[in-house]
């Protein structure tokens, strides 16, 4: 073991390795600088990749779903009241929509309330006769917002364009404020989740709906100013993203089936305690669920919601000031390099499973974060910063596994030359090849007169023995066997085979092999190699007994360039030899240390003809 810590050492410089007693506890990144340097090159290249995907709006589809699993949230403001022209209504009216005269005495029951402002998400166009009743309704009910819908024919600006499409005829529109009540549903999947604040109409900045109702309650000028970021109403300014849009915080106060309905019919009937709508932001509409104003919205795709719930839902943000701002692309990669950068450090950790219990918790916490920003008004992009974190984790795990690999194997080849290479293998804490027992072939090889060139041509010698031993590795291991150790001197090679014809075909491509020449040395190099099958006992990584004895015996007696077989190899693959080669029957050679003569056979290409015994 003192040969084996000497080796250790040339491998471990002081400030990149822990060594305590005899084990090898080297880091596998080395230095916390340069685990340092690794992690931020990793969250970098993180970093890009999260800021081209999200500018390019890439898994833009997977964003919005991941984003509407955190709502709804709590807290709609109490002020936002609606008045649903529900099932109950339709029938006890008959029809609708209803006569601007009933209209104008739902108008009237709700303006004796005393509400801060009343929102009619109702159409009126045509023109009827009943227009001046239902104006002068208006009139009396003072301030109040009557919808109309636009073409939109642009998004691609700072606002969206659009013309005229369904407007109040004049009687009414001279009466009331006027908004849009058009609601964009996103455009891959159907669901509302965002609101245009204020549409350019032919030349003219018209409000939403919402937006002119929270006008008339603070008495602002319309139209509203607009900012880089935001929409300001007198001295409110809304968050916008771009576009001009609104991105709703959902609340769960005016979703099904948690919002509560107030009938129209209620209201006409004087059912409706006046301190309910008192002070209130009325919004009149449709509620029937068989009407057609019904979008999806996140925290309710199942049947949706009718369009008046949704302006209820941006006023509402609105007049509690918590309209949501949406991270950019800047924000977002920052975040998801922050991210990348502690799951890439955890990934280099010293410990394997250190990067499996961070990428949960980095992931978590994302998620617990998103959440608490949405509550404050930021909605975060929960996809991108969480898969930046699991590659930060993947990232520096990869690297780190490269390296230790690296790492494991120069220590292999060093102390290969020491100790059999399982045992240097389980010394470096690196993968064993389970090495089979039983009945097994064996081969030895060395190469002929090395001691000679290593005394004459040490330089070119180093060099022709690393080629020596990639080449027999590589065809042992082509022919499935296993490179147990070297033996004797360090030119010569053991493994070991389950099937003795696997042995003659790696036998077969060392000799091809050597024979190709291209050495570095004054004289091509030859190999020696003796082929033996039998039983020998596996210990502590190396085979011992009679067999692998014989099998080393074997190897003494053949030629330069030749291989020899026992008769019980010989016997065993005489049926399976390689394409081209044949076994020469060489007769009794007598091994040292063994007292009966072995009969051997020689490998040969079958053009070869050598008559008689050695």
């Amino acid at each position: 073991m003192a040969t084996v810590r000497r080796a250790t050492r040339r491998l471990c410089a002081p400030a990149h390795c822990d060594r305590g007693g005899p084990e090898l506890r080297c880091g596998p990144i080395g230095s916390a600088r340069r685990v340092v340097i690794w992690a931020a090159a990793i969250a970098a290249v993180v970093g890009l990749a999260t800021w081209v995907g999200s500018s390019a709006a890439l898994l833009r589809s997977y964003r919005h779903q991941a984003a509407d699993a955190l709502f709804p949230l709590s807290g709609a403001d109490p002020r936002v009241v609606v008045v649903g022209v529900d099932a109950a209504s339709i029938e006890s009216v008959g029809r609708w929509p209803w006569d601007r005269t009933v209209q104008a005495e739902l108008i009237d029951a709700i303006a004796s309330a005393g509400p801060g402002v009343i929102l009619l998400d109702v159409l009126y166009a045509p023109a009827t006769p009943d227009d001046d009743r239902l104006a002068a309704a208006l009139a009396a009910a003072q301030p109040v917002v009557v919808a109309a819908t636009s073409e939109v024919i642009d998004r691609g600006g700072a606002l969206p364009r659009g013309t005229r499409r369904v407007w109040p005829v004049s009687a009414i529109a001279d009466t009331a404020l006027v908004g849009i009540a058009d609601v964009d549903p996103d455009p891959d999947d159907g669901v509302v989740r965002s609101l245009p604040l204020v549409i350019e109409v032919d030349g003219a900045f018209v409000p939403a709906l919402s937006v002119a109702g929270l006008a008339a309650i603070d008495g602002a000028q319309l139209p509203p100013i607009l900012r880089a970021r935001g929409v300001q109403v007198g001295e409110r300014v809304v968050a916008t993203e771009g576009g001009g849009r609104l991105r709703i915080p959902f609340a769960e106060e005016l979703l099904p089936p948690s919002w509560e309905a107030i009938s129209a019919v209620d209201v006409l009937e004087g059912l409706v305690p006046a301190r309910r709508l008192a002070g209130a932001a009325v919004l009149v509409g449709v509620t029937d669920d068989t009407a057609a104003d019904r979008f999806p919205v996140p925290g309710a795709k199942g049947g949706g919601v009718p369009g008046v719930l949704i302006h209820a839902q941006a006023l509402s943000a609105m007049l509690r000031g918590g309209s949501l701002d949406v991270a950019g692309d800047g924000t977002v990669t920052g975040w998801a390099v922050f991210l990348a950068l502690l799951g890439a450090i955890a990934g280099l950790s010293r410990r394997s499973w250190t990067g499996l219990v961070a990428a949960p918790i980095l992931v978590v916490g994302h998620v617990a974060m998103t959440t608490v920003a949405i509550e404050l008004g930021l909605l975060v992009d929960p996809v991108y910063p969480a898969l930046a974190a699991l590659a930060g984790v993947g990232g520096g795990g990869v690297v780190r596994a490269t390296t230790i690999t690296r790492q494991r194997q120069r220590m292999v080849n060093i102390l290969t030359q020491y100790v059999p290479t399982p045992v240097a293998k389980r010394l470096t804490g690196g993968p064993t090849r389970d090495l089979p027992e039983g009945t097994l072939t064996f081969l030895f090889t060395d190469v002929a007169g090395s001691t000679e060139l290593w005394e004459r041509e040490p330089d070119a010698m180093i060099e022709a023995t690393k080629a020596h031993d990639i080449l027999v590795e590589r065809a042992v291991e082509r022919a499935g066997g296993a490179v147990v150790r070297p033996r004797g001197e360090g030119d010569s090679r053991f493994a070991v085979f389950l099937a003795p014809a696997d042995a003659v075909e790696a036998a077969a491509s060392i000799q091809i092999g050597f024979a190709r020449g291209g050495w570095p040395t004054s004289r091509p190099l030859e190999v020696r190699i003796g082929i033996h099958t039998g039983d020998a006992t596996l210990y502590d990584g190396d085979y011992y007994g009679s067999p692998v004895n014989r099998c080393a015996r074997i190897r003494s007696q053949a030629t330069p360039g030749e291989t020899l077989l026992s008769a019980a190899a010989a016997t065993a693959c005489r049926d399976a030899l390689p394409s081209g080669w044949e076994l020469l029957d060489r007769g009794e050679v007598e091994l040292r240390g063994v007292e009966e003569p072995e009969r051997v056979w020689a490998l040969a290409p079958a053009a070869e003809r050598v008559a008689g015994p050695r």
